[in-house]
């Protein structure tokens, strides 16, 4: 079977690329246009496909083909699928594969009798989505689209394939298209009704997955719209009206209206429980992104309430230093000046050109009594606190031990 799918798409990728060179030859001209060596050249390039521009059927087809790639590069433009997810077949709103859940597209196209009012229902709103789209056939080419390759087709062999004449223009009922986000703003019954369908056509088992798809891509993850959404669709879908032309005992015509139920309470269950759970889940994600905010502003407040002064740097430098070095004073090193570069870079300080005239530059050398500092108490038991805090346990002692001292002093003096 894969061998025969593989020939089969071998095939149809050498007659587009045939009619592609065809269209290309002819460049806007119509066979009847062209020289004989023109109609020699065209047969060559038409190949294996052996069409004999000279005969009339075949030139029929030669231009079904024309048209029917003329009418595909439209498509690619109007229907472009190329970004369209490869779970849209199971869980998008294709309307071809909505409407074939319940009848052949052949039945469809074949059916105008209005004694199905479901099916005509189905049909309408294709109908309407494809004008929408722009998507409509002209009459002329209608039989070119079904199928290129048949030069007097019928109008039942045209339905058989999915193509209707609907009005002032033809229908390609097989045409897979996927409404979207234009249909719920603009179309909003029909969306709603094939919405509806498609939700009643999935497996319970797979109906998370379904909610999932939908929300993300034709609602953006707005779930607040989604799910109101959802609610609404359900008290007003679980059934839908339809209208059967009738006659009555005179025998004339009358309307009949019946319903058609779409949702079972099972399905009806199931979203409500997933609207529930989705609702859950994005409470608490709010409040957890809330409590990071908080706890973020309150990391920022700490980080805030630790913010040294020159003073504090100088303290921090000269008991880490003396910490780190086992008993050496800063104020012995002979790189002050880089020392208070470097404290002016990690305190977030401008640059200093001239560090032997900065106020930090000055404090280093008097490290770490500062005669005329009046806070030297509060700056030690601070820094003190900051060292316990990382754990620096015996560069704390060291400030301890300062502390001890400057208040002995300070009673002595006082």
């Amino acid at each position: 079977m894969d061998d025969i799918v593989k020939i089969r798409g071998e095939r149809q990728k050498k007659l587009m690329d045939s009619n592609r060179k065809g269209l290309d030859f002819l460049n806007g001209r119509d066979i009847s246009e062209l020289t004989n060596e023109e109609l020699d050249a065209l047969k060559e390039i038409l190949g294996d496909n052996s069409l004999d521009p000279r005969n009339n059927e075949h030139q029929q087809i030669i231009k079904n083909r024309k048209a029917y790639q003329i009418w595909e590069d439209y498509l690619k433009d109007v229907n472009d699928r190329s970004q369209i997810s490869h779970l849209d077949s199971e869980y998008g709103l294709d309307i071809h594969n909505i409407n074939r859940y319940y009848y052949n597209i052949s039945v469809i196209a074949l059916d105008d009798t209005g004694n199905d009012p479901f099916l005509d229902k189905l049909r309408d709103s294709t109908v309407f989505i494809h004008d929408s789209r722009r998507i409509q056939i002209p009459h002329e080419i209608a039989k070119a689209i079904a199928n290129p390759d048949e030069s007097d087709m019928s109008d039942e062999s045209m339905n058989i394939r999915g193509v209707i004449y609907w009005g002032s223009f033809a229908y390609d009922l097989k045409l897979h298209l996927t409404i979207d986000k234009r249909e719920y703003e603009n179309l909003r019954p029909t969306f709603c009704l094939y919405f509806a369908l498609k939700m009643s056509q999935v497996e319970l088992m797979d109906i998370d997955i379904f909610l999932d798809y939908q929300l993300e891509v034709t609602f953006d993850n707005n779930l607040a719209e989604f799910t109101r959404f959802l609610t609404l669709l359900i008290r007003s879908y679980d059934s839908i009206e339809l209208e059967k032309n009738t006659l009555d005992k005179k025998q004339e015509p009358i309307k009949e209206t019946t319903r058609k139920d779409i949702f079972s309470e099972k399905l009806i269950r199931s979203v409500n429980e997933w609207i529930q759970l989705r609702l859950l889940v994005s409470l608490q994600t709010s409040k957890l992104n809330s409590g990071l905010q908080e706890q973020n502003e309150a990391e920022c407040n700490e980080e805030d309430k630790s913010y040294l002064s020159n003073s504090q740097w100088v303290l921090v430098f000269h008991y880490g230093f003396t910490f780190l070095t086992g008993g050496s004073e800063l104020r012995a090193s002979s790189n002050l000046t880089d020392f208070a570069r470097f404290i002016h870079l990690i305190g977030k300080k401008k640059p200093i050109l001239k560090p032997t005239s900065s106020e930090i530059y000055t404090k280093l050398q008097r490290s770490p009594n500062f005669k005329s500092d009046q806070y030297l108490i509060q700056d030690l038991v601070h820094i003190k606190d900051l060292f316990l805090k990382h754990g620096i346990n015996g560069a704390a002692q060291l400030v301890e031990n300062e502390i001890d001292t400057t208040k002995k002093e300070k009673l002595n003096k006082d």
